[in-house]
C-alpha cells in the first residue's frame, strides 16, 4: 500500500460560520483520503477508457439504461494507468423476463421484504466460522423476497462513502447549483492522495463529470476529495440524515454505514427515488461501469449487469449493488468488518451474490 501523505494541521477554529465549515471541510478531506478511501490494490483488472461524459441520459425507463460489462476473474492489482478520456459507450439491459416488466416512468415499484429462510440458511452457513463481523442485505426488487443479517450494525464504510458524495453532486445539478461541464482545480493537497488513477498534474483542471466517473468506476481518491470538497461535506450529511440513513455518517473521524442504509440507498436508486427518476438512472449507469469486480460481479454468469461499489481498508471488504438477472433486478450488500483474511472475505462475498442469483432466477 502507498505510504500515507502525512496529516494537515487543522486551522485554529477563529470563529463561527464559514471559517469553521471551511475548517471541518478540509479536515474531512484529508481524513478521507488517508484512511478510507483505498480501493485500487482490488481491482480486478486495468480500468478502460473513461467516458467523456461522465453519465449518459436515461432517455428511456422502459428497462435500465445500463452499460453491460463483463465480469473478470480477481487478480492482485492494475498494471496500466487509467487511459485517456474517450467517447462513452452504451449497450442497453436485454428486454427482462415475462412478469418482469418496468412501467414508463418508474425503473421499479418498491416492495416490502418478505424474509426468505432458504437463502438466508444458505448465507449463514456460507460465513459461519469466517474471520470478521458479516452485515449482508438481500433483496429481490419485484417480489420482495430477502435476507438481513445485522441490518442496523454499523460498519466501516471505506470508499462506500462515496455514495453519498455521488448523490450530492447529482442533487447539486438537478437544482442548478453545478454543473457536469464545470471545471475544477485539481490542487496540490488533491495530488497527494493519488494512489496512480490521476492522469493529470496540480494546477490543471478536471471536469466535474470526469471527476464523478473517476471516483466512482475507479474509487479514484483524488477525484473524491474534490468532489466533497466542491459540494461540501456538510450537505452530504445533510442528505444523508434526509435519505433516511440513521447508521450512515461521513465524518472527520468517522466514517459508517450498515446494511439497512446501504439496502435503502440502492433500492431509491433502482426505483428512481433517488432525486428523481432521471438522475437515479445516471448514477445505476454509472454505477455499472465500476471497474473493481473481484466480489459480487465475480462467479456471475459473463454479461451480468451489475451496478455497485466497492470499499476496503485493511480489515474491511464491502461491496453494494444491484444485479440485474434475467427475472428482474435484486441487490445485494455485503459489509465485512475486522477480518484478517480479505481474500476470503471477497471470495465469500462473490459466493452470496451467486446464492441470491440462483435463489431468485
Amino acid at each position: 500500500m502507498p505510504g500515507r501523505p502525512p496529516r494537515r494541521r487543522r486551522q485554529h477554529r477563529r470563529g463561527l460560520g464559514p471559517l469553521i465549515v471551511s475548517a471541518l471541510a478540509a479536515a474531512f478531506s484529508v481524513y478521507i483520503a488517508t484512511h478510507y478511501a483505498i480501493d485500487w490494490g482490488k481491482q480486478s483488472s486495468p480500468p478502460a477508457p473513461i467516458a467523456r461524459d461522465a453519465v449518459a441520459l436515461a432517455e428511456d425507463f422502459a428497462a435500465p439504461p445500463i452499460a453491460v460489462i463483463a465480469t473478470t476473474a480477481p487478480s492482485s492489482s492494475p498494471t496500466t494507468a487509467p487511459a485517456p478520456l474517450a467517447t462513452p459507450t452504451r449497450t442497453a439491459l436485454p428486454a427482462p423476463a415475462a412478469g418482469a416488466a418496468i412501467a414508463p416512468g418508474s425503473l421499479l415499484a418498491r416492495v416490502p421484504l418478505t424474509p426468505d429462510l432458504t437463502l438466508a440458511n444458505q448465507i449463514a452457513a456460507r460465513v459461519a466460522g469466517r474471520s470478521g463481523r458479516y452485515g449482508v442485505a438481500v433483496k429481490n426488487l419485484r417480489t420482495g423476497q430477502g435476507v438481513i443479517f445485522d441490518g442496523d450494525g454499523e460498519y466501516e464504510a471505506a470508499s462506500l462513502f462515496k455514495l453519498p458524495v455521488m448523490y450530492e453532486v447529482f442533487k447539486q445539478r438537478e437544482a442548478g447549483q453545478l454543473s457536469f461541464d464545470e471545471e475544477a482545480e485539481i490542487t496540490e493537497r488533491h495530488v497527494a492522495y493519488d494512489l496512480g488513477t490521476l492522469d493529470r498534474p496540480a494546477g490543471s483542471f478536471i471536469r466535474l463529470g470526469d471527476a464523478l466517473e473517476r471516483m466512482i468506476t475507479f474509487s479514484d481518491n483524488s477525484s473524491a476529495i474534490l468532489l466533497t470538497d466542491r459540494v461540501g461535506a456538510f450537505s452530504v450529511n445533510r442528505d444523508v440524515s434526509n435519505l433516511g440513513l440513521p447508521h450512515t455518517r461521513v465524518l472527520l473521524d468517522d466514517l459508517k454505514t450498515s446494511p439497512g442504509d446501504m439496502l435503502r440507498l440502492l433500492e431509491s436508486l433502482a426505483v428512481g427515488e433517488a432525486v428523481n427518476g432521471r438522475a437515479s438512472a445516471e448514477m445505476v449507469q454509472l454505477l455499472a461501469r465500476q471497474r473493481v469486480n473481484n466480489r459480487l460481479p465475480a462467479l456471475l454468469p459473463a454479461g451480468t449487469v451489475v451496478a455497485h461499489k466497492t470499499g476496503n481498508v485493511p480489515g474491511v471488504v464491502n461491496d453494494v449493488g444491484i444485479v440485474y438477472g434475467p427475472s428482474g433486478p435484486f441487490i445485494v450488500v455485503v459489509l465485512v468488518d475486522g477480518t484478517n483474511d480479505e481474500d476470503e472475505a471477497a471470495r465469500g462475498t462473490a459466493d452470496i451474490a451467486l446464492m441470491a442469483y440462483k435463489r431468485f432466477n
